[in-house]
């Protein structure tokens, strides 16, 4: 039988802290389904070898809350992501807020899906802007920082090459790594999340615990602060998906980052970044769930977001145009790669073969509320 994760004896050890009303539906759907991920009570597929060896493999949940489903999704996103985008030159780039926003942002959350556009639509108008081109961006929304705190920030890959504004011509060496350009950009952002937070406050989209007088303030007081901005080189394609990927599709913390756990408190550490040393962080379990269901996206959000030559109407046009300038045609996108080949790339090993070496072949399957149903 295999050994329950430290992530989900927390949780099935303490119910009270996640299963009440005051958590999203969709939130406590996606929890009760990681902890039945893998037991066999979502279903369970049955494979034999001719010799009569027999192996029940456990469906699992495939949600955002069960960071073994999540690391397969990666996985599969990674190839696809490989046979459709050019190997050419992108960079990495971060749109970072004041900390003061930060609450307004964690009482708002409809306010966070909008921040991926913003931070897209600036990258874009200084491409525009300084090369006259529109370029390749995809985004990664995150909410979280080491320490499980709640922080909204912004991590985008956009690309070094661009189609020029006739929609004929290859723009190359579009520069996104220097100081003036962080900066130049920093400008933009903030005036967009300003604005935009002063927008939703007339709208009466707002609702915290400050005044609405007090939060005007405290917004047009960030249009002379200084949001953070960096970015980097990727050199190529490959690099591109693991510098994203990081960010995709997983849990605020990685198990092995739990040091430990009694049944009642919960430590674990993380790297602070200004001191660069390992702090270690001591807090009751229901504090600790209570971190990471707030940091868990929404049913139905998408974990990546396209923009500017990669935008669904551009897709068809715009992007055929780039991908023929540099000589290359987008392949095909791959099937969805079966589970078998998942777990072959990431551990190495054949799920199906049986101890004399022969692959074993599906003969019935069963998921709750029906009959078990045999394989032809």
């Amino acid at each position: 039988m295999r050994k329950i994760s430290v992530l989900k004896q927390i949780f099935k050890d303490h119910p009270g802290s996640w299963d009440h009303d005051d958590v999203r539906p969709d939130l406590r759907s996606a929890i009760r389904r990681m902890l039945a991920c893998g037991t066999g009570e979502l279903g369970k597929a049955t494979y034999a070898s001719l010799s009569g060896e027999e192996l029940d493999i456990p469906y699992t949940c495939k949600g955002p809350a069960c960071s073994s489903c999540a690391q397969r999704t990666i996985l599969d996103w990674q190839l696809g992501l490989l046979s459709e985008f050019p190997n050419i030159p992108y960079a990495g780039v971060m749109f970072t807020m004041p900390s003061a926003l930060w609450l307004i942002f964690k009482e708002n959350r409809h306010l966070v899906y909008e921040l991926s556009s913003f931070a897209a639509n600036t990258l874009q108008e200084w491409a525009d802007r300084q090369h006259g081109a529109r370029v390749q961006i995809f985004t990664v929304t995150h909410t979280f920082g080491a320490s499980l705190n709640f922080n909204p920030h912004v991590h985008l890959v956009v690309s070094s090459v661009g189609l020029d504004r006739s929609g004929n011509e290859l723009v190359w060496n579009v520069r996104w790594c220097s100081k003036a350009i962080e900066d130049a950009l920093a400008r933009l952002w903030r005036d967009s999340i300003v604005n935009y937070l002063l927008h939703a406050l007339d709208l009466g989209q707002i609702s915290t615990t400050k005044s609405q007088s007090e939060l005007r303030e405290l917004l047009e007081y960030h249009r002379d602060l200084w949001f953070k901005v960096g970015a980097r080189q990727i050199s190529s394609l490959d690099a591109v998906t693991k510098y994203i990927s990081r960010y995709l599709r997983r849990l605020p913390i990685a198990e092995y980052k739990i040091s430990s756990y009694d049944g009642e408190r919960v430590q674990f550490w993380f790297i602070d970044k200004k001191t660069e040393k390992r702090v270690i962080q001591d807090c009751s379990a229901r504090e600790f769930i209570d971190l990471l269901i707030g940091q868990l996206p929404d049913r139905y959000r998408h974990g990546v977001r396209y923009y500017g030559l990669l935008a669904p109407r551009s897709k068809g046009r715009e992007f055929e145009v780039f991908l023929a300038c540099l000589g290359k045609r987008r392949r095909p996108r791959p099937r969805r790669t079966p589970w078998r080949t998942l777990i072959w790339i990431k551990y190495r090993r054949d799920p199906l073969r049986a101890s004399n070496g022969e692959i074993m072949k599906k003969v019935r399957c069963w998921v709750p509320g029906t009959r078990e149903v045999a394989s032809g």
